[in-house]
């Protein structure tokens, strides 16, 4: 029983929910046995799960010198005299619809998935089509209709997070880096494999299979500011008309003046292209990245921003923090099939 569908939205989603319960639950099994148990073996799993957003995954996407201005002088645009509805945590449109989206610029085509899925492996590469074929919440109900999943398809981990450094664990994190922060998406996003082709569809029922269009008008329909409008708001500098029409959407961007007036979702990732060469956010996506995170990190009961010189208390190998790769290394799952 999941408390979220898209938990179990395609294989690597589903084995990314799969490695925190098996985390959760070995972190339960070493927490003595007693009325507390359950509640000492959540806020372990909740504080450990903090540090690896604060300080593994944040790191890799955003600017550093915004992270580290949010850590150090807390948040200036949202609610920074506390949290709406009675101090409850939140999650910001401009967030949920816009700036997280970026993963969808950085998604690959195809993964080299473990030993037997892969390019020179005995199966096929990974496919997009494929890692979607595993989900339940899929429409596609062709190859794999088992309650779980066959023991070949079971993830290499140490092909997919970074290991570099770490004694006994072969790293293989190149094979999949994720594709830049910019305004390209993989062609496979642009058909998505959970919505089927209708015969007969027009152009505007084709179009709704693609994702781009999707966070397109998601954004449109809860009324977001555009990119512009945010970038000032913040006091950011802000892209010129003549930089956000660069590439292959001029023709259209300017036929619809979004080149001055732009879609936020589109304006973040060609902020991060433009200005950062595509390989973290800009200074817009940054901001609402970090401060979404901390405003949720510091709303939580057991927030590590509240536990003044926190650190693991589990197996980790930087001392002040705990990092994806350390959560694998302590499940013991890595490579479960060799």
């Amino acid at each position: 029983m999941i408390g979220d569908g898209r938990n179990d939205e395609n294989l690597a989603v589903a084995q990314t929910h799969l490695a925190f319960i098996k985390f959760h639950n070995k972190v339960a099994d070493a927490v003595p046995i007693g009325p507390d148990q359950l509640r000492e073996s959540q806020k372990i799993v909740r504080q450990h799960y903090q540090s690896i957003v604060l300080h593994d995954f944040l790191p890799r996407l955003v600017r550093q010198d915004v992270l580290d201005d949010v850590l150090a002088n807390g948040r200036r645009f949202l609610s920074p005299g506390g949290l709406p509805d009675e101090g409850r945590p939140f999650m910001p449109v401009e967030f949920s619809v816009a700036a997280y989206r970026l993963g969808h610029s950085m998604v690959r085509n195809s993964y080299e998935w473990n030993s037997v899925f892969n390019s020179g492996g005995p199966g096929p590469i990974a496919s997009m089509a494929l890692v979607f074929e595993f989900s339940e919440v899929s429409e596609h109900q062709g190859l794999f209709t088992e309650p779980t999943v066959p023991s070949d398809w079971i993830i290499r981990w140490n092909s997919f997070h970074d290991f570099t450094d770490i004694p006994g664990v072969d790293n293989h994190a190149q094979f999949n880096t994720v594709r830049k922060i910019d305004t390209r998406l993989a062609l496979k996003l642009d058909n998505l494999p959970e919505f089927e082709k209708k015969e007969g569809e027009d152009e505007v029922e084709r179009s709704l299979r693609s994702l781009a269009v999707r966070n397109l008008l998601r954004g449109m329909l809860v009324g977001l500011p555009s990119g512009q409008d945010v970038a000032d708001a913040m006091g950011a500098t802000k892209l010129t008309p003549d930089q956000v029409k660069t590439g292959d959407h001029e023709a259209i961007l300017t036929a619809h003046g979004l080149h001055e007036e732009t879609p936020l979702w589109y304006y973040i990732l060609k902020e991060a292209e433009v200005f950062e060469n595509g390989d973290r956010l800009g200074e817009v996506g940054s901001r609402i990245l970090c401060e979404t995170f901390h405003a949720l990190l510091e709303g939580s009961a057991d927030s590590i921003l509240k536990e003044t010189g926190w650190t693991p208390s589990l197996p980790s190998v930087n001392s002040d923090h705990f990092t994806m790769a350390d959560l694998l290394l302590f499940v013991g799952d890595i490579n479960p099939i060799g």
